[in-house]
This record gives structure tokens, sequence and C-alpha cells, in this order.
């Protein structure tokens, strides 16, 4: 088991987090790509009570999460269902959850920007029709979407990053920041190394 994506709700402190998987560890990660595992979780941490309460289950993988601006309703990425699920926290529809998107491509962290609209780390696998196999070729991107599922601006990341997925991508002051964290051959990274981050400035629509 093995926890993936964190997101904190600025106003009440309340720690929204992803279980990836209960049948894998990271070191199983390579073989968690291949399995069809549904075995993970989005979980809420409740810091002033010290209780921790599991929202939604049976998740393929899920790495990415994030809270709405106003709290509202969190987004969770499922990395080996291409979708993008959203639990509603307040409102009519508390408690219940729904799809948000379906993506072409493994949606990876999922990163809230100032005007309230969503990065989405996605790998856009070529050959579709091919057998899943974890050493696919991958075209990384940066999906910025709406609170309504519109997508807003796709932005590729195939200069920064060739055909390594990105595992992330944030955008902060009219720059996006994107990290990956296969990057680098094995014998290639550096002692205590496990990501590289690049920026780059922020893309005309």
């Amino acid at each position: 088991m093995f926890a993936d994506g964190l997101d904190v709700d600025p106003d009440t402190g309340i720690v929204y987090f992803t279980v990836a998987s209960t049948n894998f560890q990271l070191k199983d990660y390579q073989t968690l790509l291949t399995s069809g595992d549904s075995s993970g979780s989005l979980l809420r941490y409740d810091p002033s009570t010290n209780q921790t309460t599991v929202l939604l289950s049976n998740l393929a993988m899920p790495s990415g999460v994030a809270v709405s601006r106003d709290g509202s309703f969190v987004l969770i990425s499922e990395f080996l269902s291409n979708r993008i699920r959203r639990v509603w926290l307040k409102g009519p529809r508390a408690n219940s959850s729904e799809l948000f998107m379906l993506l072409i491509g493994r949606p990876n962290n999922i990163k809230r920007n100032s005007g309230g609209q969503f990065w989405i780390s996605v790998h856009s696998v070529l050959g579709l029709g091919l057998p899943i196999s974890p050493r696919r070729t991958t075209l990384p991107r940066g999906v910025r979407v709406s609170e309504n599922r519109l997508i807003l601006q796709i932005a590729s990341l195939t200069a920064e990053y060739g055909t390594e997925p990105a595992s992330e991508v944030q955008e902060y002051n009219g720059k996006l920041y994107a990290g990956s964290l296969t990057l680098f051959k094995r014998d290639e990274v550096p002692k205590n190394t496990f990501s590289c981050l690049v920026y780059f400035q922020m893309r005309d629509m």
C-alpha cells in the first residue's frame, strides 16, 4: 500500500489524499501499471479531530487530488481508467460522486490554479489499439480544465521531456512548472534525486 496525491483545504485545514493501491507497494509500480488493480481510495484527514475517513474506494490507481476553490468538491484522477472523478463535499450533492471527465491518456497529478481552474498532467499514449505496456511511448501534456469540465488549454511538454511522462503540472505567476519522476534512466539519476523540475513561460491560447 502506498499514498500518492495530496491536497489541503486552505480554509478548513482538512487533508485529502489518495492511496494508489492496497495490493501493491511503491516498489511494484511497474507491475501495478499493467495489473488492472482497483483497490485505491480517497481519504480525508481532519487534524482537529485526528480522524481519517474513507470517502471513495475501489479506484483504479488514484494519483492526483485537488480541492475546489470554494471547498465544495474534490477531484481525483484514476490513472488506470483514464478518468477524473468528482466527490461533492458540500451542498445538495454532498457525499456523492460522479464522473468529471474522460481523457485520452493517463491522468496523473491535479493542481488548482489561483483562478479555480485545474491543471492535469496527462500521459497521452501512442498506439491506443496495442496491448498495455509500461514501456509504451507517451506524449507528456498539461491539460487546463474549468470547474464546468471545459478543456481550456493543452500544453505540450515534449520539448522538456521528450516521450517521458510528466508527473505534475502547476501554474504559478504566469508560468508552468512541470515535474517528471522518470526523466532520467535509473543509472543516470544523481544521488538522492528523485525527479527533474523544469519551468517555462505560459503559452498563449
